[in-house]
């Protein structure tokens, strides 16, 4: 068997407007090849790759979406990703090569699979149903964004004056954007992909199927944009659950509009090349999802709380939060028996000075620097600050509980804080606090506010780095709390 024609050579991909061209049926393909469609994109790599939640295959995975939109894979990890495909795929039987896997279509892909296997793949979309190599548009192009009049978040000036950033000013710009996806993109902060990797493992859970089968549910809430590929894992899983024509409500709280609009922008373009995207109904809010109470009853009246939610919080958000407001607003939205899934990095009992050391490192990034300093610029001159906020000095240091409290920055015992700040004129100016947990402290903390644990899941790149799964029983609320 010839392999099939190629469409344009490599160096001519940025021309044609895509990396990988149908990537997403690709994708599918090999998947269906090994007879698990549902398997995660990690999984899929780590077979081709031969590999087990390596930094490698993390970093293949996150460029997926870059090649769906144009990047061309022929350098680093891109260039070793196609080469082990190929050799992967010729093993098979295929006539594989880099041409044929970058620029044909999704049919000429699929006729280069022998016979015994291109029985197991998804058929591509018929030439006569094909408007342009684009993907498909949304039927209505637009989302709204609710917010309430009343409310604005403070400035960095007072901040500054205070000793103190809030710390939802780092997002509320486009700026914010681009410098959270250079961090991820970058590989600075590793915890991105473990939540990630952890999240798949989740909806894999029991009681993530009981959840599912009970309802099943109205759809999910993500406390806090930015990221969508943890979006994408929960979208999927809700919507392979749902009842025939009933789409899934997918709800975004944040702070920020811009976070907000570049999550629902991209998810909107992963789901039209799954062709799915008109089964998600988007809504977003924005406010501080530590404060829900304040808008419960707009929440009430907008969302179908007929049946329940999943509510998430995975990425490590808690540590940088006051754990306290987060668990009581949750609960004074959430219905008995949603669930509720919270991401956050562990830590032993006793730490030592290892773990400390690796604690500090893991925030003096240059990237780190840059995105915690960003609020701080505005106002800088404002305030007619000696010097500058990138030639300031930059303290980063670990705060541990004593005995059976929390420290300054945690209500929870046993709570260790990494905490960064800059000295200006003089003063400290603390930039980013973020807490990691003893396991059964933050679970026991969880249940005065009546989230009742269900599980754990560690991420397969860090086992320090844990999902942890409750379902709302308000009536089981531990008695101190009553």
């Amino acid at each position: 068997m010839a392999p099939p024609r190629p469409i344009v050579q490599v160096g001519n991909l940025a021309a044609e407007g895509w990396g990988i061209r149908d990537l997403a049926y690709k994708v599918l393909a090999l998947k269906s090849m090994f007879g698990q469609s549902r398997m995660t994109d990690t999984e899929l790599i780590e077979k081709i790759m031969d590999e087990k939640a390596t930094s490698r295959v993390a970093h293949i995975v996150d460029s997926l979406r870059k090649w769906k939109r144009g990047t061309k894979p022929i350098r680093g990890l891109g260039d070793v990703f196609l080469k082990a495909l190929v050799k992967f795929l010729g093993q098979r039987g295929c006539d594989a090569t880099l041409d044929w896997i970058i620029d044909s279509t999704d049919a000429e892909f699929y006729r280069g699979f022998p016979d015994s296997l291109r029985a197991k793949l998804p058929p591509p979309l018929p030439q006569n149903g094909r408007k342009s190599v684009e993907p498909r548009r949304r039927q209505n192009p637009f989302h709204a964004t609710w917010r309430r009049a009343d409310r604005a978040a403070e400035s960095a000036r007072i901040g500054i004056e205070r000793g103190k950033i809030d710390q939802k000013l780092y997002y509320l710009s486009q700026d914010s954007v681009e410098s959270w996806s250079q961090i991820i993109s970058t590989g600075s902060y590793r915890q991105y992909d473990e939540c990630r990797v952890a999240l798949e493992d989740v909806v894999k859970q029991k009681f993530w199927a009981d959840f599912l089968a009970a309802g099943p549910p109205a759809g999910a809430v993500m406390l806090g944009a930015g990221g969508s590929a943890k979006d994408l894992i929960v979208i999927q899983s809700l919507i392979q659950a749902r009842q025939p024509d009933d789409p899934i409500w997918y709800v975004f709280i944040d702070t920020s509009p811009f976070m907000i609009d570049s999550s629902i922008t991209a998810l909107s373009r992963e789901l039209s090349e799954r062709r799915l995207n008109q089964e998600v109904i988007w809504e977003s809010m924005r406010h501080d999802f530590t404060d829900l109470d304040s808008i419960k009853y707009h929440l009430l009246s907008v969302w179908p709380r007929d049946r329940n939610f999943v509510w998430l919080l995975p990425g490590g958000t808690i540590g940088n939060i006051d754990e306290h407001k987060f668990l009581e607003s949750v609960a004074s939205c959430a219905k008995p028996g949603d669930l509720l899934i919270i991401g956050a990095e562990t830590v032993e009992a006793e730490l030592d000075a290892g773990t400390t050391k690796a604690l500090e490192e893991k925030y003096r990034g240059p990237e780190i620097r840059r995105f915690v300093a960003m609020p701080l610029r505005a106002a800088w001159n404002d305030l007619k600050m000696q010097g500058s906020v990138d030639t300031a000095p930059y303290n980063v240091r670990v705060v541990a509980g004593q005995g059976g409290r929390g420290n300054r920055h945690s209500a929870i015992p046993a709570a260790v804080t990494v905490e960064i700040s800059i000295d200006a004129d003089g003063r400290k100016i603390t930039l980013l606090t973020s807490t990691r947990y003893q396991e059964s402290k933050f679970v026991e903390y969880a249940a005065l506010f009546g989230f009742m644990h269900l599980g754990t899941v560690e991420s397969r790149m860090n086992s320090a780095y844990k999902q942890l799964a409750f379902r709302f029983m308000p009536a089981e609320r531990t008695p101190e709390f009553r």
